[in-house]
């Protein structure tokens, strides 16, 4: 069985954290694994989720905000896991539905 390396690995991850919107549809397109995760085993949602969600939230930045819904659409329409458990047991889901109810 063929292994990838670490930046294969988290190639979708690392473009999540750039907000890099076309290459993350890019990598969805080309059918990368939207579940795969980095050593602390978080997936690309648990990054829009933690790392943009309550900066743009708390900002009122209607940019960042937006961006941040899109994504979240892209990675939810690719069959992101909300239930996924990181290392520390953290899961997207935990962190959306506050964001959902302010």
């Amino acid at each position: 069985m063929g292994g990838m390396c670490s930046s294969e690995k988290t190639e979708l991850i690392d473009a999540v954290r750039d907000k890099d919107i076309e290459q993350i549809k890019l990598l969805l397109s080309q059918g990368i694994d939207v579940n795969q995760k980095d050593e602390a085993q978080w997936t690309a949602l648990h990054v829009i989720c933690t790392s943009h969600a309550h900066k743009a939230h708390a900002d009122g930045d209607e940019e960042s905000a937006g961006e941040m819904v899109e994504i979240l659409n892209l990675l939810l329409g690719a069959g992101a896991d909300v239930n996924a458990i990181s290392r520390v047991r953290h899961c997207p889901r935990s962190v959306l539905i506050p964001l959902a109810t302010d």
